[in-house]
């Protein structure tokens, strides 16, 4: 398993964060990011996901956030 920060933000405005995050299948990432990212309401945020080494593993705009949004993959 390895840890990954999680940080929305808005610019340089940190709005969320989540630390050591334990995922043992890094395409699980993108799982997480949907939940946290279904928090939010506003579009231009940006979720930057950083390893254990401090390593931005992914950094990726929020463009249309789905509040409550629950859907089931098929």
């Amino acid at each position: 398993m390895i840890r990954y920060s999680f940080t929305i933000k808005r610019g340089e405005s940190v709005l969320y964060v989540a630390q050591d995050v334990l995922i043992a299948d890094s395409t699980r990432i993108w799982a997480f990011i949907d939940d946290i990212a279904s928090q939010f309401e506003e579009p231009g945020l940006r979720v930057v996901v950083t390893d254990d080494e401090g390593r931005v593993v992914i950094m990726a705009g929020i463009i249309n956030p789905r509040k409550g949004d629950k859907r089931t993959a098929a």
